[in-house]
């Protein structure tokens, strides 16, 4: 099926307008900055939340030794008289 030249056309111009609005979303998009500061805390949040879990898996390993040592004193003990 062979298409008429104004076909062509109306189907360039409707994707030349679709790609004019899609840069327009685009650009306002990039300008907005109204929710930066809420995404900079959740990013900072994070960070956050990634050192706690290095630092404590980090310490796992002393903080079970901390324990185990009690408890041998604990077994150990002389009950007092």
């Amino acid at each position: 099926m062979l298409c008429s030249m104004e076909d062509h056309s109306k189907q360039r111009l409707s994707i030349r307008i679709k790609g004019e609005r899609t840069m327009k979303l685009v650009k306002r998009f990039l300008r907005d900055e109204s929710g930066l500061e809420s995404m900079e805390y959740a990013v900072l949040a994070a960070l956050i939340v990634v050192g706690l879990v290095a630092i404590l898996t980090g310490l796992q390993t002393e903080i079970g030794k901390v324990f185990t040592a009690v408890q041998t004193e604990l077994q150990n003990a002389q009950p007092a008289q």
